[in-house]
C-alpha cells in the first residue's frame, strides 16, 4: 500500500478493514514532533504512515492539551494520509463533531466515558470509522458489546499510553486476550488491533506475536530514517502464532541504529 489516500470525504465506509493485511500497520503520532515545524514533521511521515495519529485531549481525562481540531485542520490539506483522532475526553461528542469537520477519518474514544454507545453512534452518524481505545486498567472484556460499532481497537499498554514507558508482561496478555475476543466474536476481518505504547525495537517482536495488526508510534521514533525504519517495523510481522514471550527487561526503546 501506498500512502496516497482519497481525501477523507470520500474515503468509504469501513476503509480500515481494507488496510493491508499481512504487515504491522503504522499509526504515525506527532505527540513529540517539533511543535514549531508540525507541517514540516507532518512531511516526514509521507511513504511511511498508513495513518496519522493526533491524541486531543479535554484537559480532564487526558491532561495535556497538545493538539486542538484547529490544528488539524489547519494539517489537513497537507496529505491524503488519514487522519486518527484518539479524543481523551469524557465527554466526547462535541468533539466528535470538531474533529470531523477539521477531516477526522478514525476517531476514537475512551472506553471508561459513560456514552460509549453514544459516541461510536455519532462518529458512524457523521460518516467517519470509530474506534475505542481500551486504558491500562480497563478489562478486555468491557470491548466486546462494541466490536460490532467500530473499525479499531485500541489497547493502551502503558499508563498515558507513554511511549517511553516499559511494556510489561500484563499488556501482552491484554493484547492476546483482545486479539483472541476479536476473533471469537467473528470480528476479525472488520475490527483492526492496535497497541499503543511501550513500542520499541525490543518490544516490536512480541507486541506482533500477541496478535496486533498495527501499532502507535511516535514519528522521533523512526529516526533519520523514517523509510528504513518503517521497512523494519513492518516486516516483524511473524508468519504465524508462536507462544507469547516474556518481554525484555532492559532497552525498551528505539535506538537510532536498527537491529
Amino acid at each position: 500500500m501506498t500512502t496516497e489516500q482519497t481525501p477523507s470525504a470520500s474515503r468509504p465506509t469501513g476503509w480500515p478493514a481494507a488496510l493491508p493485511h499481512g504487515r504491522l500497520l503504522l499509526d504515525v503520532s506527532l505527540w513529540s514532533a517539533d511543535l514549531a515545524a508540525l507541517g514540516v514533521e507532518l512531511d516526514r511521515t509521507s511513504g511511511v504512515a498508513d495513518v496519522v495519529h493526533f491524541d486531543i485531549a479535554d484537559g480532564s481525562f487526558g491532561p495535556d492539551l497538545m493538539f486542538s481540531p484547529a490544528m488539524l485542520a489547519a494539517l489537513r490539506p497537507r496529505t491524503t494520509v488519514p487522519f486518527h483522532a484518539h479524543l481523551l475526553a469524557r465527554r466526547p461528542i462535541a468533539l466528535i463533531d470538531a474533529v470531523t469537520t477539521a477531516g477526522a477519518d478514525l476517531i476514537t474514544v475512551p472506553a471508561e466515558i459513560d456514552d460509549v454507545a453514544r459516541a461510536l453512534h455519532r462518529i458512524r452518524d457523521n460518516g467517519n470509522a470509530a474506534g475505542l481505545a481500551l486504558g491500562v486498567d480497563t478489562r478486555v472484556v468491557d470491548a466486546r458489546p462494541y466490536l460490532g460499532a467500530i473499525d479499531v481497537l485500541v489497547v493502551v499498554c502503558t499508563p498515558g499510553g507513554a511511549r517511553d514507558a516499559a511494556l510489561t508482561l500484563a499488556a501482552l496478555r491484554r493484547l492476546h486476550a483482545a486479539r483472541r475476543l476479536v476473533e471469537a466474536t467473528g470480528h476479525q476481518h472488520t475490527v483492526r488491533l492496535l497497541a499503543e505504547g511501550g513500542v520499541g525495537a525490543r518490544t516490536v517482536g512480541p507486541l506482533s506475536v500477541a496478535g496486533v495488526d498495527g501499532l502507535i508510534t511516535d514519528l522521533p521514533v523512526l529516526g533519520d530514517d523514517p523509510a528504513g525504519t518503517a521497512q523494519w517495523l513492518r516486516s516483524q510481522r511473524p508468519a504465524g502464532r508462536r507462544p507469547l514471550p516474556r518481554p525484555p527487561r532492559d532497552g525498551q526503546g528505539f535506538t537510532r541504529r536498527l537491529p
